[in-house]
């Protein structure tokens, strides 16, 4: 998933570049409007795929792991912004009968971010996103009811470092989208993640 994350980079990069080489362009969306430079509140949510390294015992593997977002903000400017927001990544469980013992699978984050935008053209921006992260996992599975002790048993609280890229288009005076990849950086049981995907926003 790093390689998406890369690819993400890339498409920033050549994106700046582009403006870089059309100033009337850059110009352009550096005019002082309404849209791009009142400051304003933003709600938004995202969804999309995320990976992350399950550990040893648990009960659960994911074909298609989807994650959503649902964050809140303060836009300063047409440059920086404050987030914070609240990711569900898993929430799985059961609980057991009288041969299979009961397990689940938790894992969320709280996060703390801001956001950092470099206007394009025609609407588009792309932004650097430097952030902390507060990772909540718990997981228990006891295969069997007569196991004397579970294979896996944790429940944990990390703060990690957290940084997010992507290229943000603002649709109308209200309303935009973006596409998005975020990488929180953890070592252990509860283990690096990365989430990456498209998601919206409205400014009030």
């Amino acid at each position: 998933m790093k390689k998406i994350l890369i690819a993400l980079s890339v498409l920033l990069a050549s994106s700046l570049a582009l403006a870089s080489t059309n100033p009337a362009a850059l110009t352009q969306t550096q005019q002082p409007t309404e849209t791009n430079i009142a400051s304003h509140i933003i709600l938004g949510t995202r969804v999309g795929l995320f990976a992350n390294d399950e550990p040893a015992g648990t009960a659960f593997n994911l074909s298609l792991p989807v994650a959503g977002q649902l964050y809140a903000g303060y836009q300063f400017n047409q440059y920086i912004a404050l987030t914070t927001g609240y990711t569900h990544f898993r929430h799985t469980g059961s609980d057991g009968n009288a041969t299979y013992g009961p397990d689940h699978y938790y894992l969320n984050a709280f996060d703390l971010s801001t956001k950092l935008m470099l206007p394009i053209a025609h609407g588009f921006y792309g932004f650097i996103s430097p952030g902390i992260a507060l990772v909540h996992l718990n997981v228990y599975n006891k295969t069997y009811q007569a196991d004397p002790t579970p294979r896996v048993d944790i429940n944990t609280y990390k703060v990690a470092p957290e940084l997010g890229i992507g290229l943000g288009f603002d649709m109308t005076r209200h309303l935009g989208m973006e596409f998005f990849g975020n990488y929180i950086a953890q070592s252990g049981p509860s283990s690096a993640i990365t989430f990456f995907g498209l998601g919206f926003y409205v400014k009030l």
